[in-house]
C-alpha cells in the first residue's frame, strides 16, 4: 500500500476547503486497512477514514495524522430474479456509479439519489435520503470492520442491527464500526420510467439548490429539527404542506430568519437553498464554522430551536 506525505485535503472534499494531511493512503482491500492501522500505531498517529468527502469540512491547518480514503468501488450481482436484483456493493462506490448501474439494469427506487455526491459508505452511515427515499429502503446486510477488534476482521450486521433512522445509523453512534461492504436489493422497473424520474429530480435540484460547479458545498449543513406545534403550524400555513414526523426543514427556519445571502469571508448561505453554506471561491474552514454558528444563534433566538450539524467537522 502506497502511503503519501503532505497531501492537500481540499482535493478530496466537495467543499474544496482544507489544508494538508501529514499522511494519506487509499484503501482498496481489507488488508490495506490492517496495514494503515499498523502504520498509524507504529508512528503514533491519529487515523481518519474518509469516504467521498461530500459531508465533511476539513480544517485549513495541517492534519497531524493519516487520512485513509475508502476506495473499494466494485459492484457485484449476487442474485437476479424476474422481479429484483441483489447486489454487493463496496463502501467506496460513488452514489452516481450505483445510480448508473440501476439505470443500466432497470432497477427502480434509487432515483432519489440522482445528483447527490459521496459514496455508499457515507450514505449508509448517515442513512442519506431525498424526495421521500432513503438508503435503508434498499439495505439487507452491512459488512463492517470493528476498529476495536485486534484482528480487524469483517463482521456482518443485518438491517435491524444498523438501527436506521432519520439521517442516523448505529455507525454514527459507534464510530469504531467502519462500513466496508453492503448487500442491497432493488426492484426491477421500466428503464424509460427510471430515466424520466431522474430527469425530473435533476430539474428540481437545479431549481432549488446551488450548482456544485459554481459554488462548492457539502450539501445540507443542518439536520431537519423536531419543533414545537406552534412552529409546525407556522410552517404548514406558510408552505401549504404537512410536516413529517414533527420536523420542519432546517432551510425553512434559516430562510425565515432572512439569512439567505448572509456571508462571512468566502462562506455564504446559499440564495437558492438556505440549508446550504457554499464556498464562493476562497472560503476558509473558519469562515464556514463562524457562519454556521451565526445561523444556529439566529434560529435559536427566533424559533427556540437548536440546529444540529449534518456536516462532520475535522479540525
Amino acid at each position: 500500500m502506497d502511503i503519501r506525505e503532505k497531501v492537500l485535503l481540499k482535493k478530496y472534499s466537495t467543499y474544496n476547503i482544507g489544508g494538508e494531511t501529514e499522511f494519506f493512503c487509499l484503501l482498496e482491500k481489507q488488508k490495506d486497512i490492517v496495514d494503515a492501522v499498523d502504520f498509524s500505531k507504529r508512528n503514533k498517529l491519529d487515523i481518519f477514514f474518509l469516504g467521498g468527502g461530500s459531508n465533511i469540512l476539513f480544517s485549513d491547518s495541517m492534519f497531524n495524522g493519516l487520512v485513509a480514503k475508502i476506495n473499494n468501488d466494485e459492484i457485484e450481482i449476487l442474485k437476479e430474479t424476474d422481479k429484483n436484483i441483489k447486489i454487493k456493493c463496496g463502501a467506496g462506490v460513488l452514489l452516481s456509479k450505483l445510480s448508473a448501474f440501476c439505470v443500466q439494469h432497470g432497477l427502480g427506487g434509487f432515483e432519489w439519489s440522482t445528483g447527490i455526491p459521496g459514496t455508499i459508505g457515507g450514505a449508509i452511515r448517515g442513512n442519506a435520503g431525498a424526495f421521500k427515499g432513503e438508503m435503508k429502503e434498499h439495505v439487507l446486510k452491512v459488512w463492517v470492520i470493528d476498529m476495536k477488534d485486534q484482528d480487524l476482521g469483517i463482521q456482518e450486521l443485518d438491517k435491524e442491527e444498523c438501527s436506521f433512522d432519520y439521517r442516523y445509523s448505529i455507525f454514527k453512534e459507534n464510530e469504531n464500526l467502519l462500513v466496508w461492504e453492503v448487500e442491497m436489493q432493488f426492484e426491477k422497473s421500466d428503464i424509460a420510467g427510471i430515466k424520466s424520474k431522474m430527469k425530473e429530480i435533476v430539474q428540481k435540484r437545479k431549481g432549488s439548490q446551488p450548482l456544485m460547479e459554481k459554488y462548492p458545498s457539502a450539501g445540507c449543513v443542518f439536520k431537519n429539527p423536531t419543533v414545537s406545534d406552534k412552529v409546525i403550524k407556522s410552517f404548514e400555513s406558510d408552505q401549504e404542506t404537512e410536516s413529517r414526523d414533527g420536523k420542519v426543514p432546517a432551510g425553512w427556519l434559516i430562510d425565515r430568519c432572512d439569512l439567505k445571502g448572509e456571508q462571512i469571508g468566502g462562506a455564504m448561505v446559499s440564495r437558492e437553498q438556505a440549508n446550504f453554506i457554499v464556498n464562493t471561491g476562497e472560503a476558509t474552514s473558519e469562515d464556514v464554522i463562524i457562519l454556521m454558528s451565526l445561523v444556529k444563534m439566529k434560529v435559536r433566538n427566533q424559533f427556540k430551536v437548536q440546529l444540529e450539524e449534518e456536516v462532520k467537522i475535522l479540525l
